[in-house]
């Protein structure tokens, strides 16, 4: 039915929001240390030096860290 097909399209459209590849496009970045492959989700999992893989909507950056930059009231420096 008309219905049916409206809310599988609703559905379908909330859940490509969700993706991972639609977030990159909207301007996030995925960020892993290239030693290990692993996400870095805390200014704790690296160090300045190290070496990053980024993932972009269109693209694989490979980056090295000069420097991390605690903000104000999220912790205390490196």
């Amino acid at each position: 039915s008309d219905r049916a097909r409206s809310r599988l399209a609703e559905l379908g459209g909330r859940l490509d929001s969700l993706s991972p590849l639609a977030v990159l496009s909207r301007g996030y970045a995925l960020v892993r240390r290239a030693r290990d492959g692993a996400i870095v989700r805390a200014a704790a999992d690296v160090s300045a030096g190290e070496r990053l893989a980024i993932r972009v909507a269109e693209a694989d950056l490979d980056a090295t860290l000069d420097a991390v930059r605690v903000l104000p009231d999220r912790g205390k420096p490196l």
